[in-house]
């Protein structure tokens, strides 16, 4: 039986992904190798900043201390009309704290492989000029992006629209992949990336959420203009499609894959920028049943 090509992915969610390290640290202190033993991270947004983090070695506790203790940094309000004259936040804390995080290493540069999705506003093709996603990796040992500083990868896949500035051309890659799983999978099954083929039934995914909420729209025939829908279009694109990528690798790798994520009840799904939250966050990690997860640690992974 050829060896198991591991992958592990985390999803989008501001703040909210100290929920997901908070499930993460629970699951490492049961399988201590279980980030060592992984082939690729992959992540979006705050889950980008993540596997950045893990690739680079940074530890568990130390990326809940970034959540926990500098919440407040990265959130902090601009003197602006919010949604009339500018973003609500700048990204001066969140540059700082990726700067001492980081320094100046490269994709090329991190232990491990990973893959991070951002959207390009403008890819400035005079002949066929659009936006479109962009999926940053160091798959490849003459992939242009080991270059990229990671530092900025990380600001390009949390650039969320109307809380933070672009950077670079970038905006966050949530509106496109908030859960990358499926796209992770893709770039695995692409023998030209990867230099060989890696058999479908060999591919073990483990995709951990930011938390969910009961969100719903219960009127049937809505006649909504461009005001009504605006203010659930971010919702919509950010927390309604985090599904899809869900469906699709749980039919593609059927046992091979496990998901695993927080229910929260109506009504207190913490925004992305609440840092207030962090610790009815962690306590919402503490409360998620991970039996059927380490058992597929145990038996699949």
């Amino acid at each position: 039986m050829s060896k198991p090509y591991r992958i592990i992915s985390f999803d989008g969610g501001g703040i909210r992904g100290i929920l997901t390290l908070t499930i993460l640290s629970r699951l490492m202190s049961e399988f201590p190798n279980l980030i060592n033993g992984c082939d690729l991270l992959t992540g979006t947004s705050t889950g980008g900043i993540i596997a950045l983090g893990l690739a680079d070695g940074v530890g568990v506790k130390k990326l809940i201390d970034l959540y926990y203790n500098h919440g407040k940094d990265i959130f902090k309000r601009r003197l602006t009309f919010w949604g009339l004259c500018g973003c609500k936040y700048t990204n001066k804390g969140l540059k700082k704290l990726l700067n001492d995080m980081f320094l100046d290493k490269k994709l090329g540069d991190l232990s491990k492989k990973v893959l991070v999705p951002a959207f390009d506003l403008d890819n400035n093709d005079s002949k066929n000029r659009r936006w479109k996603p962009k999926f940053f990796d160091n798959i490849r040992a003459d992939e242009p992006d080991n270059k990229q500083l990671i530092r900025d990868v990380c600001l390009y896949t949390s650039a969320a629209p109307t809380y933070f500035p672009t950077v670079d051309g970038y905006i966050d890659g949530g509106v496109c992949a908030n859960n990358p799983s499926s796209a992770a999978l893709a770039k695995v099954l692409d023998e030209e990336v990867m230099g060989r083929k890696i058999g479908q039934d060999n591919i073990k995914l483990l995709s951990i959420g930011t938390g969910r909420g009961i969100q719903y729209i219960s009127d049937k025939d809505l006649k909504w203009g461009a005001v009504r829908w605006s203010s659930k279009i971010f919702n919509i694109l950010f927390e309604g499609l985090i599904d899809i990528p869900d469906y699709l690798c749980g039919h593609a790798l059927d046992g091979n894959y496990k998901r695993v994520n927080y229910q929260f009840p109506e009504g207190e799904l913490p925004d992305l920028d609440d840092w207030k939250a962090v610790d009815h966050l962690m306590a919402a990690g503490e409360e998620v049943d991970l039996a059927p997860v380490v058992e597929w640690i145990k038996n699949v992974w």
